[in-house]
């Protein structure tokens, strides 16, 4: 299974980001709830739907049931009645274990008297709302940000902190069910690894799963930054942005670059927690960069069409993988939180990947 589900606010970068290198990009339906609010996604959206890469986490009849009602009203209507019409085309439905509710049952109770993990989560929020509120300041296209001066561009960053330590406040005043939300996250958890072998997650929420998942260090997540790095010394480009949509199907129809691929996320599987960096990097370039290097011959991708730096450059700058449970050993019998020990067993998941929105913060 190469798929990764994009939890996260969808832009056009970040599709073209997880097409790039997955063969599937899940999303949840309410992804259409933000096509509708951001039309320039309607094009790439139908697109990744017609080209069979994107893919909805839910069952047919469930989807026809939502498209039905009107906050779809305004949907692109190709896009709609595509949708409507092909439900088992464009739906991955979640397996969850029989014992699903029990699992999240208890691994609600354990989180929710943990105080550290609440205080993290807190934390993570702040974080999070005031990185959207800096990111809304940087693509102000009304006012650029670049084009400010020095003192202006400080007392934007300012004001922004401020709206979001004001955001924030209303988030601390919600109950603790709402404010904390251990129980979907731990129903969303086990429903994405159904589906999927990576997630696509801000890099905010990082620290939570680093914690939800146990210990997990610095040197052990620059050590997996280093082996994608390793993946990727072909490409110059400092952005996915450089690719066209139109780029990343061509580079798809290629069969070696699929492979190539395909073995990436099995090696990113496969790979042993904790494992020598230097050797992880060996790995890599001898199960898939020589791979990579020739699918660049083939006709279908066109060298022109795709630039010609592509042959030689360095590490991709902005998105990788970091994979974040580690040997079942690692957890305490009778301690285990129950979702944390089923992802650690289940096959394909003993090093689960995260995509990180924004490596540049690291």
């Amino acid at each position: 299974m190469e798929n990764v589900f994009l939890y996260d606010e969808p832009t056009l970068d970040k599709l073209k980001a997880c097409s790039f290198f997955w063969k599937n990009v899940v999303v949840y339906e309410s992804y259409l709830s933000d096509v509708v609010e951001q039309p320039d996604l309607v094009d790439v959206t139908r697109t990744l739907f017609k080209k069979d890469i994107l893919k909805i986490c839910e069952t047919p009849k469930n989807l026809k049931n939502a498209l039905t009602d009107k906050i779809y009203c305004t949907l692109d209507k190709e896009l709609w009645e595509y949708l409507y019409n092909n439900p088992a085309r464009v739906t991955v439905e979640p397996k969850l274990p029989r014992i699903a509710d029990e699992m999240v049952k208890e691994s609600t109770r354990k989180d929710s008297k943990d105080p550290n993990l609440r205080k993290l989560i807190d934390r993570v929020m702040l974080t999070a709302i005031e990185s959207k509120w800096l990111d809304s300041l940087r693509e102000n296209e009304r006012f650029p940000f670049d084009s400010m001066s020095t003192d202006m561009k400080k007392a934007a960053i300012s004001e922004a902190r401020k709206l979001a330590k004001l955001e924030y406040g209303h988030h601390r005043q919600l109950d603790p069910k709402t404010r904390y939300g251990f129980e979907f996250r731990n129903r969303y958890l086990l429903e994405q690894i159904s589906v999927s072998t990576a997630l696509f997650t801000p890099m905010a929420w990082l620290p939570y799963y680093q914690y939800k998942f146990g210990d997990y260090s610095t040197k052990d997540a620059r050590k997996y930054l280093q082996g994608l790095d390793a993946v990727m010394p072909f490409v110059r480009r400092n952005s996915i942005d450089a690719f066209s949509i139109e780029d990343i199907l061509k580079i798809r129809r290629n069969r070696k670059w699929n492979n190539a691929m395909n073995r990436l996320a099995c090696l990113c599987n496969e790979v042993k927690y904790g494992a020598d960096v230097n050797q992880f990097r060996k790995e890599i370039e001898q199960k898939v960069m020589y791979e990579y290097q020739d699918a660049l011959g083939e006709k279908e991708a066109n060298l022109k069409d795709l630039g010609k730096q592509l042959a030689k450059g360095s590490a991709f700058a902005g998105i990788s993988f970091v994979p974040i449970i580690g040997p079942i050993a690692s957890t305490v019998v009778g301690l285990a939180d129950p979702i944390v020990t089923y992802i650690q067993g289940k096959r394909g998941h003993r090093s689960l990947p995260f995509f990180l929105n924004d490596l540049r913060k690291m």
